[in-house]
């Protein structure tokens, strides 16, 4: 008879190790150029700005991380929307919808970067 749980056992070493190789970190950066190409489609295109501000960025050579920013002034009211009455903004959400497509979790920094 089976048992009907199976342990599973993390060695944290081992994951330290593999988030230091440069083929993951690789990996994680490509990853992050093409949720920009993703979300450079679903953003809008009035001036330009937008888009031309949207750009990935290595997290380091220390760590498999990579940083996805929008440095447009107007970066914040198109991911989240902004409620300015008497015409609200509506999100568009293009940097959530990039990084949900490609299976990815979306963690904002700060409102202000």
């Amino acid at each position: 008879m089976s048992q009907p749980f199976t342990r599973i056992s993390i060695d944290e070493h081992a994951v330290r190790e593999l988030d230091r190789q440069p083929e993951l970190r690789d990996h994680v950066f490509q990853t992050a150029v093409r949720a920009v190409r993703l979300a450079r489609g679903y953003s809008p295109n009035r001036t330009g700005h937008y888009l031309r501000s949207l750009s990935a960025k290595p997290g380091g050579t220390q760590s498999a991380l990579a940083y996805i920013t929008a440095t447009d002034f107007k970066a914040w009211w198109i991911e989240f929307g902004a409620y300015h009455r008497p015409h609200p903004y509506v999100a568009r959400a293009p940097l959530r919808k990039a990084v949900a497509r490609l299976g990815l979790r979306f963690v904002p920094t700060s409102r202000r970067g």
